[in-house]
């Protein structure tokens, strides 16, 4: 089972292939991709594109229709960022880390990325960048 990064959703929505994300990720890659669309953005070729918060807002709710969610709890959560802090992980490779502990909690086969340098020594699952 593919687990989706923010970064492969928004490179699939930038490619005109939204309706084909299917698989797992964490509820925060919902905020990432709100966040990214409406803010910095994201290119389409040579330009910028940033999505309306509404068009955001839309996007998300297909989204939470086709992909499967996991959550950490909270005990989750610390034991993976006390994992992190054993291996000297810092600052918003966190955030990484917490996405394969996602990923592991769900039994994914693929971590699809298209920042395989933030995850590389960070998982055991293999990295597929959609790029």
């Amino acid at each position: 089972m593919i687990y989706w990064d923010t970064s492969a959703i928004i490179f699939f929505f930038a490619a005109g292939k939204f309706s084909e994300i299917k698989g797992i990720t964490r509820p925060h890659a919902l905020a990432e991709f709100y966040s990214r669309s409406t803010g910095k953005g994201f290119k389409i070729g040579e330009k910028t594109v940033r999505l309306k918060p509404e068009l955001a807002a839309d996007r998300i709710n297909k989204l939470a229709v086709q992909l499967t969610f996991v959550n950490l709890n909270e005990q989750e959560t610390a034991k993976a960022l006390k994992q992190a802090a054993e291996r000297n992980i810092s600052g918003g490779r966190a955030h990484d880390f917490l996405h394969v502990a996602a990923a592991t909690k769900a039994g994914a086969t693929e971590i699809w990325t298209c920042n395989e340098k933030d995850f590389e020594d960070l998982s055991n699952i293999p990295l597929k960048s959609p790029a």
